[in-house]
């Protein structure tokens, strides 16, 4: 999923919030989340496979 917003500062926030990649309209880029934040090591560990989980 990637959220695309159009003010740099929104962007920011939304991929430290998401843990997702948002494009900015504004500066044409792609941010991206920090890799540690909580949300990026959520989805980590959701795709993590079960046999390894235990």
């Amino acid at each position: 999923m990637l959220f695309i917003k159009s003010e740099h500062q929104q962007v920011l926030k939304i991929a430290e919030l998401s843990g997702k990649p948002v494009l900015c309209v504004e500066t044409h880029l792609v941010i991206y989340p920090d890799s540690l934040s909580l949300p990026a090591l959520g989805r980590i560990a959701r795709n993590f496979p079960g046999s390894l989980n235990r």
